[in-house]
């Protein structure tokens, strides 16, 4: 191997930039970063029938062969009693963890529980679901691919709300928020 010691590289026609053929990113460096972010807000009334989050996608294509990809998905949401869940999809198939299969539970990637001992509160509070994951892909460099979440309430009688509380109440005290997906293709 021969190494190249130099002070500075100048282009050869203005403006064209300078092109290093074959350069490999050293392992566990970000090769490129994805981000779809929600500004809108939706609800989601199918219990346990996990729908897609619309505007939460990141189409991405590897730059490398078998990269690690590292999937970040926050969600704002809101619903007024219960739980709700989150998955995560690739390609239209769900590729995310879930928790053990316990008597009756339902399992998902990353959720919570809204329940305030029926205060009445409910329906106003607001969570930030975040979520980190690192997917191993065995796709060739070159082939797109789309990951998605999708989200699910208890009942369909309190829907997940996305970006928003339960509650429809159009005051300065309610808020609207954002919620994001990046994917990050790591080096291997």
């Amino acid at each position: 191997m021969s190494t190249l010691y130099v002070d500075t590289i100048t282009e050869k026609t203005s403006g064209n930039g300078v092109a290093i053929a074959d350069l490999v990113p050293a392992a566990g460096s970000v090769v490129q970063v994805k981000q779809a972010v929600k500004t809108d807000t939706q609800s989601i009334a199918t219990a346990f029938g996990f729908t897609q989050i619309s505007d939460l996608t990141v189409n991405i294509t590897p730059s490398l062969p078998n990269s690690t990809f590292v999937i970040t998905a926050s969600v704002l949401c809101g619903s007024s009693y219960f739980s709700y869940g989150f998955l995560i999809y690739k390609d239209g198939v769900d590729i995310g963890p879930k928790g053990d299969a316990e008597n009756n539970n339902t399992r998902f990637t990353f959720g919570g529980t809204t329940y305030d001992a029926n205060s009445g509160h409910e329906d106003e509070e607001c969570r930030m679901e975040t979520y980190t994951y690192l997917y191993q892909s065995t796709a060739p460099a070159g082939t797109p691919i789309e990951f998605d979440i999708y989200g699910a309430p208890y009942s369909a009688t309190y829907p997940l709300q996305i970006n928003r509380s339960a509650s429809s109440s159009t005051s300065s005290s309610r808020i609207r928020g954002t919620s994001s997906l990046t994917v990050m293709e790591i080096a291997q």
